[in-house]
């Protein structure tokens, strides 16, 4: 089953890199307030002198880039690994078990990494609902574009 699973090139980059992002998320999650600040700003100040954008965004900056857009990409990586998944396990009913496997996995992960972020983990940093709503709605406009894309690239065929 892993050979076959394995058997396309899209495949296995997309394995790799949804498992390097979600360790990427996982390991953000587990970084002090204090650090998680000053990356947030250092990531700030490079789109802000790139941009010439004056004004203190860092919220912005924190909740768009590295909540929404971490996992808008992992949907999209995690949309082409559940896929495959589906294809080569269940002979019924594939496109709602993808649909249902791939969004759990996402709410299961914004979840997590919220949970580490618990003060019980990392000193200077709180779980957030919003925060799990914005990952959340991140993950489910990569998979809607994924699934577009899918769905474009099928009726070519």
């Amino acid at each position: 089953m892993i050979k076959k699973f394995f058997n396309k090139p899209i495949v296995i980059i997309s394995f790799v890199l949804y498992l390097l992002l979600t360790l990427l998320i996982f390991i953000s999650s587990l970084t002090s307030g204090e650090d998680s600040g000053e990356q947030s700003a250092f990531v700030w100040s490079i789109i802000s002198n790139i941009l010439n954008i004056e004004g203190d965004y860092e919220l912005f900056v924190r909740k768009a880039l590295g909540h929404f857009s971490f996992f808008l990409t992992l949907a999209i990586f995690a949309s082409v690994v559940y896929y495959r998944l589906v294809e080569i396990t269940f002979t019924k009913h594939q496109k709602l078990y993808h649909v249902i496997i791939t969004l759990l996995v996402g709410m299961l992960t914004a979840t997590l990494a919220e949970v580490f972020q618990l003060p019980i983990f990392v000193s200077g940093r709180s779980a957030n609902i919003v925060d799990v709503l914005i990952d959340f709605s991140g993950f489910v406009l990569g998979f809607i574009l994924y699934s577009f894309i899918k769905f474009l690239r099928l009726k070519k065929a």
